[in-house]
């Protein structure tokens, strides 16, 4: 799995934010810890847990778009927020959906700037299978996308937090009902 988090496009994405939103910026900043990448490699490994991370559904992020309050303060305690690359894309369909296109996708580009994108590799293919296989096993089987977002909470041991109940169902898999 790669993380996605090149400094030139944050300082870009910083620079196109309105006041308003540079502030709610700043504010998930401070909290954010630098990442220190060994050589070259982009590939993280093993559990981001011991890290304080939490890795959101897009039901999450919505909410916290809509100005969800609670949500919203409870996302600043977290120390590092993860979102796994189909979370991003369904946040793009809905906003390319919505009758204010430009300022959805400003509301998602800002926030990617504060999250840091989990992107699929071959061992997130395989957690994706053991996910599946374990659902199809006990006649549970979630929605496609859900599941590929339970396979990356469960490949790097995070917490997801989320609205639906049925990711209870996977086996494995911290929910946090936010």
């Amino acid at each position: 799995m790669k993380v996605v988090s090149s400094l030139e496009s944050i300082v870009e994405d910083l620079k196109a934010l309105p006041p308003a939103r540079l502030e709610l910026a700043a504010d998930f900043v401070n909290r954010k810890k630098p990442t220190s990448w060994n050589g070259s490699s982009r590939n993280v490994r093993g559990s981001m847990k011991t890290l304080g991370g939490l890795l959101l559904d897009t039901n999450v992020v919505v909410a916290h778009f809509r100005n969800d309050r609670d949500l919203t303060a409870r996302l600043r305690t977290i120390r590092a927020i993860y979102v796994p690359w189909v979370v991003l894309g369904e946040l793009h369909y809905g906003a390319l959906r919505a009758q204010r296109r430009k300022a959805q996708l400003a509301l998602i580009r800002d926030f990617m700037v504060t999250a840091t994108l989990l992107l699929p590799d071959r061992s997130t293919s395989e957690w994706y299978g053991r996910v599946k296989e374990e659902l199809a096993a006990m006649g549970k089987l979630i929605p496609e996308n859900d599941i590929w977002i339970a396979a990356t909470a469960r490949q790097f041991d995070l917490p997801l937090a989320t609205r639906d109940a049925h990711f209870a169902n996977v086996i494995g898999l911290e929910r946090i009902a936010w």
